[in-house]
């Protein structure tokens, strides 16, 4: 095979991938149905919802390690008392 050949099928080539490519897009624009009313109100519940969510994780942030280190703090002051004063030991159990 000669290079002009060569070169003439590729682009060939070349052009029958884009009229395909072309013609995918185009089915799968005309293919897509227009939402109705309740899919726009279902997006966009969820995204006020994601959003609402991300803001709450802000404020909350900065308390989760206060109650993580209350909890372990109490966690070690039950296990102190119930190993030093074992009339405690047993009311816990």
């Amino acid at each position: 095979m000669n290079k002009t050949m060569q070169n003439g099928s590729t682009s060939w080539l070349w052009l029958a991938g884009a009229v395909g490519a072309a013609a995918g897009l185009a089915a799968l624009a005309f293919k897509r149905k227009p939402r109705t009313r309740w899919e726009v109100a279902r997006d966009r519940v969820v995204q006020n919802a994601s959003s609402a969510q991300k803001t709450l994780r802000k404020q909350v942030k900065p308390w989760m390690g206060t109650a993580a280190g209350l909890a372990a703090g109490a966690a070690t002051a039950t296990y102190r008392i119930g190993k030093f004063y074992p009339r405690v030991r047993k009311m816990l159990a």
